[in-house]
């Protein structure tokens, strides 16, 4: 199903994303990369992007809902073919499926989808940008300054796990929070509609 995404070179330079849209989470190609850099980089062992990027229609929901196992596998065996420590790509994977998860839930019908992994050699940092509704917005953003305000984000997990909202526990980004030990960031955009999440994890 998948497109495997080759190791990317050059750092400095965003990801390119086919802008078609077709097709089930496809793994982005990378940049051309000049002769130049490529030399400059080969000592760059555990430098790569890759990304899935796909288009949420209503007929695609129970594929895409699907395909998430299989985009956390195919993540884990390119962090692992980087060198990056196997237990270290599972939890990167793990998060990864769960934030195309959200992605596939709540982005708005006929709107894309992106998320990106970049490694260097000391962190990896995932990115996901969608179109979702802005009373979703709101709510990353309640829970991002919840477990950055917080010492501990077991302390918020117990306290979604005890006090769900309208029946849901709404845990997913708090068990990122624990499971990578990483931070989390909603990164602010002119458009309501936009939700754009950094995480950042170390690498080692």
């Amino acid at each position: 199903m998948f497109r495997p995404c080759s190791a990317r070179i050059a750092k400095s330079k965003p990801a390119r994303y086919d802008q078609s849209g077709e097709g089930p989470l496809t793994p982005c190609a990378p940049y051309p990369t000049e002769e130049k850099q490529m030399e400059e980089s080969i000592l760059l062992e555990n430098d790569f992007e890759y990304a899935f990027k796909f288009r949420k229609t209503e007929k695609r929901f129970n594929r895409l809902w699907g395909m998430k196992s299989s985009a956390r596998e195919s993540l884990k065996d390119w962090l692992i073919a980087s060198d990056i420590n196997p237990k270290v790509s599972e939890v990167c994977a793990n998060a990864c499926s769960e934030l195309i998860e959200n992605c596939v839930k709540f982005s708005k019908n006929d709107s894309t989808a992106v998320v990106s992994i970049n490694v260097s050699d000391r962190s990896i940092t995932v990115e996901t940008i969608n179109k979702a509704e802005k009373e979703h917005r709101e709510t990353v953003s309640r829970e991002i300054e919840a477990l950055n305000a917080a010492s501990d984000p077991r302390q918020v997990f117990a306290e979604k796990l005890l006090n769900p909202v309208e029946g849901k526990s709404q845990l997913g980004i708090i068990k990122i929070s624990m499971e990578t030990k990483g931070k989390l960031e909603l990164v602010q955009e002119p458009d309501e509609e936009v939700v754009r999440m950094k995480l950042e994890m170390k690498a080692e």
